[in-house]
């Protein structure tokens, strides 16, 4: 056991030090303020493995810690649902996922529905052909005129983390009402 953790420690650093050199900043100000969310979403997660001896995590459980920044003010009016069947995440997948998720809240908290009162995300979860199917719907944010010509890092970090990683899948559509992002991983 105490190897397991150790291993997970290093690769968890690793994890932090890469995102460190990666991440663009205009100041130091938001470099800290960008790496805090990161590095809490990850400690959010190394707790929930602890918790389960280090088998992994329930999905559900993963989404409500790496959201949990953007959740809790229902006085605000912003609505987040979570809906979809217990699912098992191995430990190995269980840091890409989280931190996948934090940089979709992330972006939904600067650009999307998170960033308005009315705005509302619905993530919903089910398997198919034995992988795990997710689907993350923004709307009541600010009108989407045209998708983004450029992709910042979180998204890009999205797919990294997702197709490089966890060999899956991530479509991105931006309707009218918002960021419809599905991601497929096994």
């Amino acid at each position: 056991m105490a190897t397991e953790v150790e291993h997970r420690a290093k690769n968890t650093l690793a994890l932090i030090s890469g995102l460190l050199r990666m991440t663009k900043a205009d100041s130091a100000a938001q470099l800290d303020q960008i790496m805090q969310g990161r590095i809490r979403v990850l400690i959010g997660t190394m707790g929930l493995l602890r918790e389960a001896k280090w088998s992994g995590a329930d999905l559900r459980s993963i989404l409500s810690d790496a959201l949990s920044p953007f959740t809790g003010q229902e006085d605000e009016g912003t609505v987040v649902t979570l809906s979809g069947p217990a699912i098992w995440i191995d430990v190995s997948a269980a840091q890409s996922v989280s931190m996948a998720f934090h940089e979709l809240a992330t972006n939904a908290g600067k650009y999307g529905a998170l960033s308005t009162s009315l705005g509302k995300l619905d993530i919903s979860w089910d398997i198919a052909d034995g992988r795990v199917e997710v689907k993350w719907r923004e709307s009541g944010g600010p009108p989407v005129v045209e998708p983004p010509t450029r992709v910042g890092f979180g998204l890009q970090l999205v797919s990294i983390l997702f197709e490089g990683q966890l060999g899956g899948i991530v479509t991105r559509d931006w309707s009218a009402e918002g960021l419809v992002c599905r991601l497929s991983f096994p």
